[in-house]
């Protein structure tokens, strides 16, 4: 079987999945869900402060001191 690496950049959600010596791997949280297509970078420095999951539970805690960016 072919080994291959596929994203799909969604507008709300982004997942991962990986096929690599007949094992699939399916990239995302412990829930196993799609990541939340949202990335927080800061205001100042311009430096990527969070993204995916990470960006979505901190988003009101980040909005002090980031952008973030999303599909809407």
């Amino acid at each position: 079987m072919e080994e291959f690496f596929g994203i799909d950049f969604g507008t709300t959600n982004s997942a991962v999945i990986g096929r690599l010596h007949r094992n699939t791997t399916r990239f995302g949280g412990n829930d196993d869900q799609p990541f939340p297509s949202l990335v927080a970078v800061n205001r100042t420095t311009g430096a990527v402060e969070a993204v995916g999951r990470d960006a979505w539970n901190n988003r009101q805690h980040l909005a002090e001191s980031c952008r973030i960016f999303s599909s809407r």
